[in-house]
Formats: C-alpha cells, structure tokens, sequence
C-alpha cells in the first residue's frame, strides 16, 4: 500500500522555531535558517542522496584507457604529459572543488566536469550557454612536498558527478593526489542537508528512489544568490558569478538547473513549488524565490519571463505560471505575513493579465515569449487552461486576503471562460 505523507509535514515546519546560527555548516557566510533535522525519520531516509555533510570526496577513480574502479583515497598518480585520470563521485554534486597533491616537475594540473561518464575527457560539457564544452581549469604545478588548489569561486561547477584530472608538460612531471574535496553549493541555508520536512515511502523501492531522486534534483536547484549564470553567454569556459538576488536578503534561489542554466525562469515554478513543499519543506527558499519575481514587476504589473541577470518579459504563461506558484506556496505554508506584503503586487498582476481577456471570455495572449511553443498566441488553449486555474486559485487567494471584490470578479471571470474555452476552442469533429 503506497503511503504519502509529505503533506503532513507542512503544520510541523511552521510550528518549528527556526533560529540563525552560526554559519560553519552552510554556505560561506549564509545565515542557517533551515531545519536541524528531518520532521519524519524513518527507514525511507537509506533513499535520501543528499550527503551527510557540505564537504564531499571522490568514493572510486579510474582510468581512462581501461581496467577496474578503484577506490579513493588511495595511490593515486598521474605521470608524464597528457595523462588523465577519472573520479567518480557517486552521484550528482556541485560547488568548489579543492585538490590538494605532492609534486615533481612543472606543468599544468587541469581539471574538467562531466554529468556523464561517456562525455569525461580534457573538456568539461556544456554549460554556459552556449551548447559548446566548456574546457577546462589549469593549476599551475611546481615541485612541491604539498600544495593544494581551489577552484576561484567564479568558476563554480554547479552539477556535475565527475571530475577528470590530467596533465599536461613539456618535460617530466609526476603528481600525487593526496586528497579531493568539494565545498557543495547547494541547499545553501541548511546545516543539514538531509532535514527533509516532507517523506515518501511505498511498497516499490524504485518508486521510493525515483521521489528521492527528484527531491535531491530540487536541492541541487537550490543555489546561493551570487552565483547566477554570467549573461550575456559566454563563447566559452563558465562563469558563475550573477547576482540573481534583485534586493532581496533570502540565502537561496531556485534556478532552472544547478549546472547549465543557473536563472529563475518562472516556468519551472509551476512544477519545482509544490515539489519543493511536500519533499525538502524549504518554503523559506520558495518564498525568496517568488519575491525575486515581484521585485521584477514592471509598473504596468507584468511579471517577468526570466529574472535577474535576463530580465526579459513578454510572456503572459510565465506570468501566469509566477501567479500560479504565488497560490502554491501561501495554500501550503499560510505565511499571512507574506500575504499581506505580496497581495498589492499580485493584484497588479492579476489586473495586468485579466485586462487581456476579450469579449469572447477568453485570455488572448499578446505576450508570446514561452518554452516548446514558439508559435502559440491568441485564444491559445494551453495559455487559457492556466488563466482559468490563475482565475480560480486567485478568487480563493483573495478571500484569504479579505478581498471579497476581487474575489467574486475573478471568480465570475473563470465561470465565464470556462463556457467559452468548451463553445469556441473545442472542435468536435476532431472529438
């Protein structure tokens, strides 16, 4: 009997009292905000992949031109030019990575990135942009008993599960990997990366690692607000240094993707906010995340298509899809005081949307920008089943914020084009 109860979770969070402490077990100096501990230990918790601590090594290495796996830390040399050995971490990681060695000879030390093992090699894959490989980072190597490299903060590999290292010399060169570690990015404001407030558990493990899996995935999204994707795109290597803040003074953002597109776009929210709130429980993050969003509203009250950093509009779904979150996240938390600030900005853009239904009763969609669906506008059925939910969640939104107007006109609204989507957009010869 499949059991789920993430739900649950969410009266536990908000009774939590959740004090800053010190920032030892976070990211740098982000405040620690997030849960000490999991609200629902139990025997799902061997399916959590999130790491038991922000500092991880590799756990086997290999080498390219063949033979086992074997273990780290261990002996682990490279000698001559051009010699390249593969470390696995096991799964997805991300953030700054430290080598340290022993030496003999000069030359370089170069470290590359891969999610995949079929694409490991001198060049890290695609994440700038620009669908090129990145290349690589060099350390320059001199003869030494230790030394030790980190990785400048810009150049933070977001997601990656291998490292490759190799070398390359002009003359003879041998380098002793005493020790690999990296400083993880993600969930930047939990000293505990496994305070899950939401569970899973059912009779299939698969099923039960695929949930984790997912839940692992948002985690890796959640990334520190300076660490936006350099814009515009770069021709080459990464940089990850954007601050993606837009005034606000929360520790995390919700991104796109840990490694490549490191961007609040809005159409992920419609997926990544109920996911975030019913597995991780970091509705402190979500929270953040959506005021990122209204400190972007134009005056006219649009929301934005990309956020910080691409600051582009032109997109009625994205612009629904913020207000559809917007919904999400006060259903599941009750956060009044976030209701209370947010609620002048929300009605703004629900009077920015709504001004674009017709006299036909429907949404006719002016603002084009989306994903997949490069030709759409107009009566477009996709953009008005999501009017029709944004008009619904949003008549309930305003009778929690005590605005009985708003509310029966939104209400009105959705009744009215839910009897024209089925007259005019439905075609029944094609059934």
């Amino acid at each position: 009997m499949f059991l789920l109860a993430s739900w649950l979770a969410f009266g536990n969070i908000l009774s939590q009292q959740r004090s800053v402490v010190a920032a030892d077990k976070c990211w740098r100096d982000t405040a620690c905000t997030g849960p000490a501990d999991a609200a629902f230990p139990g025997e799902w918790d061997q399916y959590n992949y999130a790491p038991v601590s922000r500092t991880v090594s590799p756990v086997s290495y290999y080498s390219p031109t063949g033979g086992a796996p074997a273990s780290f830390p261990g002996e682990v040399v490279l000698e001559g030019s051009n010699t390249q050995l593969i470390f696995d971490f096991g799964q997805e990681v991300g953030g700054i990575v430290t080598v340290t060695y022993s030496a003999t000879g000069s030359g370089n030390l170069g470290l590359a990135f891969t999610e995949a093992k079929n694409w490991t090699g001198e060049a890290s894959d695609s994440s700038n942009g620009s669908f090129n490989p990145d290349g690589a980072l060099f350390a320059a190597i001199t003869p030494t008993a230790e030394s030790n490299y980190t990785m400048p903060d810009a150049k933070l590999r977001g997601g990656f599960r291998y490292l490759t290292l190799f070398t390359q010399t002009s003359s003879a060169i041998q380098v002793k990997v005493e020790d690999i570690v990296v400083e993880l990015a993600i969930q930047p404001s939990w000293s505990n990366l496994r305070a899950y407030q939401g569970y899973f558990s059912c009779s299939d493990p698969l099923l039960t690692k695929i949930w984790y899996s997912g839940a692992y995935t948002l985690q890796t999204n959640a990334v520190p607000p300076y660490t936006g994707r350099h814009f515009p795109i770069l021709g080459s290597g990464w940089s990850n240094e954007l601050d993606l803040s837009a005034g606000t003074t929360g520790g995390t953002v919700y991104v796109d993707g840990s490694k490549r597109d490191r961007t609040v776009w809005p159409g992920d929210l419609a997926i990544a906010v109920p996911s975030i709130l019913v597995s991780t429980g970091d509705w402190e993050g979500v929270a953040n995340t959506l005021q990122i969003l209204y400190n972007e509203q134009t005056s006219a009250g649009e929301l934005p298509f990309a956020g910080p950093g691409m600051t582009t509009y032109g997109s009625d779904t994205y612009h629904l899809i913020t207000l559809i979150a917007s919904f999400d996240y006060f259903f599941w938390t009750n956060d009044q005081g976030w209701l209370e600030t947010t609620y002048p900005k929300y009605q703004r853009a629900m009077n920015f949307i709504t001004g674009k239904i017709d006299s036909t009763g429907l949404l006719s969609v002016t603002g084009t920008n989306d994903w997949g669906r490069v030709f759409q506008g107009g009566h477009n059925t996709a953009a008005n089943m999501l009017m029709y939910k944004v008009l619904t969640s949003a008549s309930q939104l305003a009778t929690w914020a005590g605005d009985s107007a708003s509310s029966t006109t939104w209400s009105q609204q959705a009744s009215t084009l839910k009897t024209a989507v089925n007259q005019l957009n439905y075609d029944a010869a094609a059934g």
